[in-house]
């Protein structure tokens, strides 16, 4: 339950453990951002982890995603690819489109679960589709090598050109490709640069359900 008015990025500590105690779940997120990063707050990763765990045993998305990170970056004292991915999946149902991302690249190198290329596409795409550009260069490399689909590099340009406003990374990989194509690559641009429209015209950025 979050409060519409209130403000949650100037508020005290004090005021946001107030919404928290309420169920504000929002206001759980801030907390663990605060104590995580050191916002207004002394760092306090066990702090910071605590509020996401009440988040996400509330069902936020943020929560879920948050709480997530902290089973594979080792806040907890180990490393649990499997439940991180289980809280992502269960992010990704409410529309995260990070938490999809982070699947995306969980099914690509198989950890926390199967190694599965077209699982792996999937989750980027409903991710790129939701605006992330992380995943639409994601896209651009699946397209590219021929991961869970078949090469096209057409595509694969289209999707960089997509990502670069977003992903510093997406420059190199289009250089790159650009630079495997040769002179072709240059005849290429005009229906890539097309084809990057139509794609931007499926992209429909929707605010997870928190």
């Amino acid at each position: 339950m979050n409060s519409w008015g209130f403000d949650y990025e100037g508020a005290s500590l004090e005021a946001l453990r107030t919404k928290a105690a309420q169920l504000d779940t929002k206001a759980m997120n801030c907390l663990g951002w605060r104590y995580g990063q050191g916002d207004r707050a002394p760092v306090d990763r066990a702090e910071a982890t605590r509020w996401y765990a009440q988040s996400a045993a509330l069902g936020s998305a943020e929560g879920l995603y948050n709480y997530g990170l902290r089973h594979v970056n080792g806040e907890l004292g180990r490393i649990d690819p499997a439940e991180a991915c289980r809280l992502w999946g269960l992010a990704a149902a409410k529309n995260h489109p990070e938490a999809m991302g982070n699947l995306c690249i969980s099914y690509l190198h198989g950890n926390g679960v199967p190694r599965d290329m077209v699982q792996a596409r999937q989750w980027a795409l409903r991710s790129a589709n939701l605006g992330e550009h992380r995943a639409m260069a994601l896209m651009g490399n699946f397209h590219r090598h021929g991961l869970g689909t078949p090469v096209d590099k057409g595509e694969a340009l289209a999707w960089y050109m997509l990502s670069i406003e977003g992903c510093p990374d997406a420059s190199q990989a289009m250089r790159e490709l650009m630079g495997e194509l040769g002179l072709t690559g240059m005849s290429m641009l005009p229906a890539a640069k097309a084809r990057a429209e139509v794609l931007r015209q499926g992209i429909r950025p929707t605010p997870y359900r928190d």
